[in-house]
């Protein structure tokens, strides 16, 4: 394969990912200006289906390069999903080809008001989409220490947190972010008093 093709393709490869981020912040909600909307959020993921080919090796290492999460299938892998044809030819089916997780929510926290000094004080956090190997941060943190944390059901979580003596008082972010990177903030959520 010559310089020249190699070099027209790696240009068509920059120019597909330079869509794909572009319609993915897009879908995100993300502007111009770079803020990000309160209230929606889309996380694509891109399919790339390898034959080996520099071509294919070339969109793999600018997929990376911009940070854009991406699966790849390798054909000659016989392990790797498959995709069935139906009868003529005119539709496929990616079998689990994908997932779609929801991001979590949140709708209450309960107490809202935590005191400097206090110790092993039961926190819960009611909303939505919570799964296994959830986790809870406060922003600021300083001062605040999760000592553990229980997801009680998809719609729940009980923490139980220790307020240092010299926290500082405050409002305070709740974030919940679950192992697939779903994540939501209520924002100025407690106070420390």
């Amino acid at each position: 394969m010559s310089d020249f093709v190699v070099r027209q393709r790696a240009g068509r490869v920059r120019a597909a990912v330079l869509a794909m981020v572009v319609m993915v912040s897009t879908l995100a909600g993300i502007s111009a200006a770079g803020a990000v909307t309160a209230t929606q959020r889309l996380d694509l993921r891109v399919l790339v289906v390898s034959d080996g080919s520099l071509t294919v090796q070339a969109l793999a290492a600018a997929l990376d390069a911009e940070g854009v999460p991406y699966t790849k299938v390798t054909l000659s892998d016989p392990n790797r999903p498959t995709i069935n044809a139906a009868p003529g030819g005119t539709v496929a089916t990616l079998v689990n080809g994908f997932t779609v997780n929801a991001r979590p929510t949140i709708t209450s926290l309960a107490p809202t008001t935590l005191v400097r000094g206090g110790t092993r004080v039961t926190f819960t956090v009611t909303g939505s989409g919570f799964a296994t190997g959830v986790r809870l941060t406060f922003s600021p943190g300083g001062g605040i220490t999760l000592n553990s944390l229980t997801m009680n059901s998809a719609t729940q979580l009980t923490a139980v947190v220790t307020i240092g003596r010299n926290a500082a008082t405050g409002p305070r972010n709740v974030t919940v972010t679950n192992t697939d990177g779903g994540t939501i903030t209520s924002s100025n959520g407690i106070a420390i008093i």
